[in-house]
């Protein structure tokens, strides 16, 4: 891929610590699910 270890590195802390903020924040309003995306149920 051509990037240095301490780039790479500091990308992948990055990415972590952002998905890590992602699920405190799901874990707090109590999200588990996109609501656009429905329930699942069909409407005919």
């Amino acid at each position: 891929m051509g990037v240095k270890k301490k780039t790479f590195d500091l990308l992948r802390n990055f990415r972590a610590g952002v998905e890590g903020n992602i699920l405190e924040l799901k874990r707090a309003f109590g999200v588990s699910k996109a609501s656009w995306k429905g329930s699942g149920r069909r409407r005919t």
